[in-house]
């Protein structure tokens, strides 16, 4: 099936659940209607690398723009006016991580920045503003060891970012962390030996897989700045539980 160009002045189909967002051709990133009308793709050229699929493609939370990954490059398209940006280049050389993404991008609350992982760093991009800062986040730990597309999350404000941080030594977990988004950076290890975590779709609710097993409940509140451990914990009942996952 021919997929039409992008018009000049795109039509939104309001509801974001209402949208589908895929990989085109030639490094396009299109949207559609679950029935597959209502087309849209928009154009990279110039600014994406056609020999590579776009992948990790995330919705704003508002559903005015996707982010996603053009092969190792991050990129952010405003559905309004069609427009794309690079946000990030891939700096790696060969097959090294250092300097190349390997996870992300993940959405802020209100949609105005996105987190990544490069390498073992997480930065953070502004993406009215293009520009970004590296978060502090103590010992990192090995990343790769785990699922990456459960690695990243934001707090309910917006005001921490979360991750699963490693410990002195690179094959130990310590847990679910939080690092300040606001100047002093701070980073805090919130729950201890936590592998996998989500937060809920409406983001009042935080689930997590525990190394000692069993998946538990918490108000995603708790998250919040200056967060501190959940004090009101229950277990979710689920057997031979593997991941945390709303």
């Amino acid at each position: 099936q021919t997929i039409p160009p992008p018009t000049s002045t795109p039509t939104l189909i309001p509801a974001e659940s209402s949208r589908i967002a895929y990989d085109g051709i030639d490094g396009e990133v299109c949207i559609m209607a679950p029935d597959g009308s209502a087309q849209q793709c928009f154009a990279t050229a110039g600014i994406s690398d056609s020999r590579f699929n776009n992948r990790n493609i995330t919705w704003s939370p508002k559903g005015t723009h996707i982010a996603y990954l053009n092969g190792f490059n991050l990129m952010v398209t405003d559905l309004a006016s069609g427009t794309s940006q690079l946000l990030y280049q891939d700096q790696s050389n060969d097959n090294s991580e250092s300097g190349r993404i390997t996870s992300g991008p993940v959405w802020n609350p209100d949609g105005t920045k996105v987190a990544i992982i490069i390498g073992q760093d997480v930065y953070v991009f502004s993406i009215n503003l293009e520009k970004y800062y590296r978060m502090e986040t103590d010992a990192w730990g090995n990343v790769s060891a785990y699922d990456p597309a459960a690695n990243l999350g934001w707090s309910p404000d917006g005001h921490n970012l979360l991750y699963l941080r490693g410990g002195s030594d690179y094959t130990e977990l310590e847990g679910l962390a939080a690092s300040s988004s606001r100047s002093d950076n701070a980073s805090r290890l919130l729950l201890p030996g936590v592998i996998n975590y989500a937060i809920s779709a409406d983001r009042t609710q935080l689930v997590y897989h525990l190394v000692s097993g069993g998946i538990m409940i918490a108000d995603a509140n708790c998250l919040n700045e200056n967060p501190i451990m959940p004090l009101l914990q229950k277990p979710f009942t689920a057997e031979n539980a593997e991941s945390a996952e709303f």
